[in-house]
């Protein structure tokens, strides 16, 4: 049975708030908990969800700044991310019947993995936390990440292209016996 105070809200909200905090789901009460070590954490894993304005023992407090100071806010948090997870970050208001605010703001899993802090911090989401990512991860997601591979692709046509100009400049070099009959005919020529 679903508590009172969560009627108005959507049933996939309603049903992440009736579970526990997840690889892929984060409640918090206030905009000031949402750190940008999350948006992070979720992006470099599979994605996920931080519902804002739900307190610790998961009744809804709501949130009491006005919507746009809230997006504003939590899409400031998603672009000082490197690279940026505006474009990954979805924010949705939902209320109660009681009036309680609550954001439900859904990160995407990236493709331009791995995903920092503006402070260089590199994070993933696990059993319901954010923890650093591990030398070997890391390894593995930018093998995985398209970066690696394309970042290749780029420096071979450098390379193509590099090879390509040396040819055509060597055509207009002379050779050895060029060079010496251009002597012979210069002499010849005094």
């Amino acid at each position: 049975m679903t508590p009172t105070y969560y009627e108005g809200l959507s049933q996939n909200t309603i049903d992440l708030l009736l579970g526990r905090e997840t690889t892929d789901c984060e409640f918090k009460q206030s905009l000031r908990e949402v750190e940008v070590e999350y948006f992070v954490a979720f992006a470099n894993a599979s994605g996920g969800v931080i519902l804002v304005g739900i307190m610790p023992d998961k009744q809804v407090a709501g949130c009491s700044k006005s919507d746009d100071e809230i997006r504003r806010s939590l899409l400031g948090r998603a672009d000082t991310c490197r690279p940026s997870i505006v474009p990954l970050t979805q924010i949705q208001e939902e209320k109660t019947l009681m009036g309680k605010r609550v954001y439900r703001v859904n990160i995407l899993e990236g493709n331009e993995k791995p995903y920092c802090t503006n402070g260089g911090l590199y994070k993933i989401r696990d059993d319901g936390q954010n923890r650093a990512i591990y030398p070997d991860e890391m390894k593995r997601i930018m093998l995985e990440s398209n970066v690696i591979p394309a970042r290749v692709k780029q420096l071979e046509r450098e390379l193509q292209k590099a090879r390509q100009d040396t040819e055509q400049l060597a055509k207009k070099i002379p050779t050895a016996d060029q060079v010496t009959q251009m002597f012979l005919d210069k002499i010849r020529g005094f």
